[in-house]
């Protein structure tokens, strides 16, 4: 069975989003790309079975673009903003489930059916990322142990997100996949995906 997709996001709002991309884009730019990388991964969401987006707002209005099932995060520290999405989309969907980020618009429906392929022998699938973290996290029906204990963002999430999940069932890795963090990061994702809203956002800010 093809998982459904759970996207976690922050709003595309200049200031609040992307600041690793500053000084090289503006904070407008920077929220123009993240709002592309974002547009680009929901539509690809599009594919799964059902789509949730819990998403980070404070308040603020909601993308235009962005129809479906959305929820606001929880407070607290981004592990704990994890467990809780992945526990609440689990409560209104079920399993299989997704949770990818809004940083990788280079994915495809190939993305979408290894995970699928994974979660059918195993309970948990993990995608790793280059810098350490991970761009994805599955779960064919077990619950998702708490993630409030991992800490995020450094180089060691993704070993340390991995273990966890060991402790507590079999586990299938992923592709690598690259996330969009800083200058360098969103030329190679753009090139990835030439054709995707990122690429064209990108192109037209370097032009």
């Amino acid at each position: 069975m093809t998982p459904g997709v759970l996207v976690i996001a922050k709003n595309p709002v200049p200031g609040r989003v992307k600041t690793r991309l500053q000084p090289q884009f503006s904070a407008d730019e920077a929220a123009a790309l993240a709002g592309a990388a974002l547009h680009d991964v929901w539509d690809w969401a599009g594919a799964a079975p059902w789509r949730c987006m819990a998403i980070d707002s404070l308040g603020e209005s909601l993308p235009g673009w962005l129809s479906g099932d959305a929820f606001p995060q929880v407070a607290g520290n981004l592990g704990d903003r994890i467990t809780a999405a992945l526990s609440q989309a689990a409560s209104r969907h079920g399993p299989p489930l997704l949770l990818v980020g809004m940083d990788t618009p280079q994915l495809t429906e190939a993305h979408l059916q290894e995970a699928a392929d994974m979660l059918a022998r195993s309970d948990y699938v993990l995608g790793l990322a280059p810098d350490g973290g991970f761009w994805a996290l599955g779960a064919s029906g077990r619950a998702v142990p708490d993630l409030g204990e991992v800490a995020m963002s450094r180089a060691d999430t993704g070993a340390n997100t991995l273990a966890l999940l060991a402790e507590r069932g079999r586990v299938g890795l992923l592709a690598e996949l690259e996330d969009v963090d800083d200058e360098a990061s969103a030329l190679r994702v753009a090139q990835a995906a030439p054709d995707s809203r990122f690429a064209r956002a990108l192109h037209g800010i370097r032009q």
